[in-house]
């Protein structure tokens, strides 16, 4: 969140809370310069209204496995690993406690 956008984001806020629900971003986009007549400074913020739930982390070992899992697929897609070895790494990471 950039200093410009802030007050977008207590605008958004405010508006989730008056729901009883709880501001979340999803994106948001902002224009580049030059801004010339007909291509004004704009801030496009996406959000969703999300309920109230108290968040529970989940343990360490679930992040290390999607982070293992996000690398094995990378490997997959450079071509570094083949399919049936990305399967079997893919299982030994799901079945590591």
């Amino acid at each position: 969140m950039t200093q410009n956008n802030a007050p977008l984001h207590s605008a958004s806020a405010r508006f989730c809370e008056r729901k009883n629900k709880v501001f979340k971003p999803i994106r948001e986009a902002i224009s580049k310069p030059p801004h010339i007549p007909g291509n004004f400074p704009q801030i496009e913020i996406v959000f969703a209204c999300v309920d109230n739930v108290s968040t529970v982390e989940p343990p360490a070992s679930t992040d290390r496995k999607y982070e293992k899992l996000i690398e094995l697929k990378k490997l997959l897609d450079s071509g570094v690993l083949t399919q049936h070895e990305f399967e079997r790494e893919k299982t030994k990471v799901l079945n590591d406690p």
